[in-house]
């Protein structure tokens, strides 16, 4: 949540100058003298009303949103560190791969209980009694503002795990497809992915593939490599990373969006959680407008000056 809070608090002065980096607008600002040593004689002056300028739309609040995407082996050991990472990254939705969770996982009742939005899909245990480390797992984060919708393309894969959500901030929407694929490399792989992206590519609105697939895709001779490039040209997508993904070589993860969408350029940056990079870029979505609200207070100033207490008008904006 954004927030930006104006005291307004009159004493001695006679002008308040108030500063905030939201735009200009006009608010009124009631001040009740209550100073007790005051003559009885003289009679209570009436409120003061004053009008104060103050520039509230000097900076854009509506701006493109940021995602990002990393593999993050265990979310529960490093959740802290995520959110360091993502708020000094500012992303603003985030597809976490390799998360290790189960269903009902503390860690993102944590995030949900910050006010994110969490959908996640755990893989899927062969034995449930097992208190083994789950591996494996997909998720996608939202701020709030931005709201996420877990879609069922009608597949259920076996050679990789998905998951489909579609982000949506105002009325700008998006899809993104998750995947993460490991173990050797099967026919069976590339024919569940053509049968996934053909599925999504009928839809209106950017669609992005995010994944993490364990093919070397800077490797243009190898046949993995070569079969996977031509699924996604044959859907009608390209991949927007150029650089390597992880610390000892290689290009593992991938970013691409559907011809039609707009290009965005794929920050790759190492953040140091695992062996592999963050992924990160600009989505075509509208980062939603701040809602302005206001709630009244009282401060009393410091009694050793002799200064009255006030009535003050406190005002927030979020979104």
């Amino acid at each position: 949540m954004y927030a930006v809070t104006v005291f307004a608090a009159l004493g001695v002065l006679d002008d308040c100058h108030l500063l905030s980096r939201c735009g200009k607008r006009r608010y009124s600002h009631h001040l009740k003298s209550t100073r007790s040593t005051r003559h009885p004689s003289h009679p209570r002056p009436p409120p003061v009303r004053r009008l104060i300028l103050f520039d509230r739309h000097s900076t854009s609040t509506c701006r493109t949103l940021t995602f990002g995407c990393h593999n993050i082996r265990s979310v529960a050991n490093k959740l802290d560190d995520v959110l360091e990472v993502r708020c000094d990254l500012s992303i603003d939705v985030l597809f976490l791969v390799e998360t290790w969770h189960d269903a009902d996982s503390v860690s993102f009742r944590r995030l949900c209980a910050d006010g994110f939005q969490v959908v996640d899909r755990p893989r899927p245990r062969t034995r449930t009694a097992s208190l083994a480390t789950n591996h494996g797992g997909v998720a996608a984060v939202a701020v709030p503002g931005v709201r996420l919708c877990k879609l069922d393309v009608g597949i259920k894969p076996d050679s990789f795990e998905l998951l489909c959500v579609r982000v949506s901030s105002g009325v700008s929407f998006c899809t993104a497809m998750v995947i993460y694929r490991t173990g050797p490399i099967s026919q069976l792989f590339f024919s569940e992915l053509s049968d996934a992206l053909d599925r999504v590519t009928a839809y209106v609105d950017p669609v992005y593939l995010v994944s993490d697939v364990n093919i070397r895709i800077d490797r243009v001779a190898d046949p993995s490599s070569r079969q996977f490039t031509k699924i996604l040209s044959a859907d009608g997508f390209t991949c927007h990373v150029t650089t390597q993904t992880h610390d000892r070589g290689g290009l593992l993860d991938v970013v691409a969006a559907r011809d039609d969408s707009s290009a965005s350029t794929v920050d790759v940056v190492s953040v140091r959680l695992c062996d592999r990079h963050l992924l990160r870029w600009a989505a075509p979505l509208a980062k939603p407008c701040l809602i302005y609200s206001t709630m009244t207070m009282t401060v009393a100033l410091a009694r050793c000056r002799r200064l009255p207490s006030h009535s003050v008008s406190v005002y927030t904006l979020s979104n």
